[in-house]
């Protein structure tokens, strides 16, 4: 629902109104309905008691004309109610959605100054305004002392020859620059009302040299290139020279300031806000350019533009790759169906080797050919040998037979292929990264690992008003005993990842962009942990320059100039040259190695146990030749065997 407030002042003798509502209705259409379907007309009243004869007669001419526009609102555009208050004032509400419409009809010219310090109020900034102000009226004049924001659309009706009107938008850059005037449109009785084609910041597009205060920090995303005394002169990075475009665009200048703590902003414990947040906070800065995370706490003290950039909170460990040893490995390429479904085909083939070939012996058809299969373990070493690669030394001559071989040795090849190709792949790729955790409830119940952020920044707002129990856990048990330890850069923290033993550092600068050469070890991030956020500069609270920047940089998102800045600024890291080749280590083929080694054993032990075996069945046959003869010998000299010789 759109509001229209009228105020006026029933002690006017005198007062320039349109008799018929025409005017009123074209205008307050096109500022108002465009979008919505009703609205609400209050009659707001000056509240000054005057006599009452004279209140009541002018009160009942404005009482009627109202009601005539109210009339041709309600017939012609949209059903509308009016409310008439006289001599009590409205409770007007900033927070509602629509913007209102506030008309001012002093009537008197004299009286106009305490009608338009409501405009000067910054609250009253997302009002619409329309003045109705007498012909001969100087706009310079009246507004001498009167500052329209930058961001208020205050507009001045007034009438011209032939019963037409004038409308004249007017607004300040700041309250110590000339009022700027821009012909917003005209409305005759025939033609109508005529309306600007530019949008509201297509029309204020300039600053006009204004000089803004600007906080900076040298910090990553924004970097002081120059410096006068300790006072910052140029910046550069990629918000930097964002900033820098800015300035080419919305012609404005920046005069820069360092904080004396060099910090980006966290509230103390006196509530106030130490860092850039503290200085906008204080009025001691317009704007601050540096890469500030949103969070709750900062937007009741700050407000923020336009998100530059969506960025993931992310915990650091330093590097523990491990190469482990994992006896399945050498079986993963197969899923145990198909491990099974193998073993099978390998039965099933020896068995058709086995029964083909010999119904062939028995047929005659493998006469005059060395025998191939004494048996079915004979066939089915055969076929494992062929699953093997494993060629034979004598083929059959049957074609039921020949057959078979094909089969089985064309199943062994793909099989093989497969197998060897996602092996040699999975060890020649693959480094096991062993995480100690994976969740922030894990990092809480490991209890070895220190953490550390950046001092004084957005990430403690992350923990410290969390409604989860594990992020208050890690706040009370590791943040605020040592939040005054924090380092102040984010070079500082990834070096105490290398040097200090077991400290995570929590950040949302990615790896890729980050100049990590000069560090001593490599840095793992942990992917299941993240806190999404959003990046962007920051301003006062109800700036009148919010809108007009926020504007400006989305059409430097939707043109594609901020993705080229930080393409500039912070390419991804990662040179071709120095890409490492993937390297097969000892401990990834182990278990090979040890199968080999097994294998190779137990073949030695089986020979030894062949050969001694074979050794005591030689000294067996020997011993039972032994025994024979002795036996023989006894025999022949038996006397029972002499008579036998001596009768024979």
């Amino acid at each position: 629902m759109t509001q229209i407030y009228y105020l006026t002042d029933f002690s006017a003798n005198t007062c320039w109104l349109p008799n018929n509502g025409a005017f009123m209705l074209t205008v307050l259409a096109r500022l108002t309905f465009k979008k919505t379907k009703k609205s609400l007309l209050h009659a707001w009243f000056s509240d000054t008691p005057y006599s009452g004869t004279q209140q009541s007669q002018s009160g009942l001419t404005t009482t009627s004309t109202l009601a005539q526009w109210q009339l041709q609102l309600s017939s012609e555009l949209c059903p509308s109610s009016v409310q008439f208050r006289l001599n009590s004032t409205q409770t007007f509400s900033t927070c509602q959605r629509s913007r209102p419409l506030f008309v001012l009809h002093p009537g008197d010219p004299t009286r106009i100054k305490p009608f338009l310090q409501f405009a000067a109020n910054r609250s009253f900034s997302r009002v619409i305004w329309l003045l109705f102000l007498d012909k001969n009226s100087s706009l310079e004049e009246l507004f001498t002392d009167i500052n329209i924001p930058f961001d208020c659309e205050f507009l001045v009706a007034q009438p011209e020859d032939d019963h037409a009107v004038g409308l004249t938008e007017v607004y300040r850059v700041s309250p110590t620059l000339p009022l700027q005037t821009y012909r917003f449109g005209n409305w005759t009785p025939d033609g109508g009302l005529t309306w600007p084609s530019r949008g509201f910041y297509h029309r204020r597009n300039s600053l006009q040299g204004l000089v803004l205060k600007t906080a900076v920090i040298d910090a990553f995303y924004t970097n002081v290139v120059e410096e006068s005394n300790n006072k910052p002169i140029k910046i550069s990075g990629f918000f930097g020279e964002m900033w820098n475009t800015l300035e080419d665009q919305l012609k404005f200048k920046s005069d820069f300031y360092k904080p004396l703590d060099n910090f980006f902003g966290a509230p103390t414990e006196n509530g106030s806000w130490n860092g850039m947040i503290g200085m906008l906070h204080r009025g001691e800065a317009d704007f601050a350019v540096a890469k500030f995370v949103m969070s709750p706490a900062r937007l009741q003290a700050v407000d923020f533009i336009s998100t530059l950039e969506q960025v993931k909170t992310r915990l650091f460990i330093k590097e523990q790759r491990a190469l482990l040893v994992k006896w399945d490995e050498f079986l993963r390429p197969f899923t145990r169906r198909l491990w099974m479904l193998q073993l099978f085909s390998m039965i099933l083939i020896g068995l058709c080797f086995g029964v083909t070939y010999h119904v062939g012996q028995r047929l005659g058809l493998e006469a005059g050919v060395a025998s191939v299969l004494q048996n079915l373990y004979d066939a089915l070493f055969y076929t494992f040998a062929s699953f093997c690669q494993q060629g034979r030394s004598v083929t059959p001559r049957m074609l039921s037979c020949r057959v078979v071989f094909l089969t089985s040795y064309f199943t062994a090849v793909v099989l093989l292929a497969g197998y060897s190709a996602f092996l040699i792949s999975f060890l020649a790729t693959r480094e096991t990264k062993e995480f100690p955790f994976t969740s922030f409830k894990q990092f809480l119940d490991d209890g070895r690992f220190q953490l550390g952020m950046l001092s004084d920044s957005a990430f403690t707002f992350y923990f410290e008003n969390s409604t989860d129990p594990v992020m208050q856990n890690i706040y009370q048990k590791m943040i605020a005993p040592n939040r005054h330890n924090f380092p102040f850069s984010d070079d500082e923290g990834f070096r105490r990842v290398c040097n200090v033993p077991n400290y995570a550092y929590i950040t949302y600068t990615d790896l890729e962009y980050q100049e990590t050469g000069t560090l001593s070890c490599g840095l793992t991030e942990i992917p299941q942990i993240y806190i999404p956020g959003s990046l962007a500069i920051t301003t006062v609270k109800k700036s009148p320059y919010k809108g007009i920047f926020n504007s400006v940089i989305w059409k430097m998102k939707r043109n594609g100039i901020l993705k080229r800045l930080h393409t500039m600024f912070y390419p991804i890291k990662v040179p071709i040259s120095e890409i490492p080749r993937p390297v097969v280590y000892l401990v990834q083929v182990t278990p090979v190695l040890t199968l080999l080694g097994a294998a190779t054993l137990v073949a030695i032990v089986l020979l030894l146990v062949e050969n001694k075996a074979a050794y005591i069945k030689a000294c067996l046959q020997i011993g039972r030749q032994r025994m024979n003869q002795l036996l023989f010998g006894l025999i022949l000299v038996s006397p029972t065997h002499a008579r036998k010789r001596r009768q024979t």
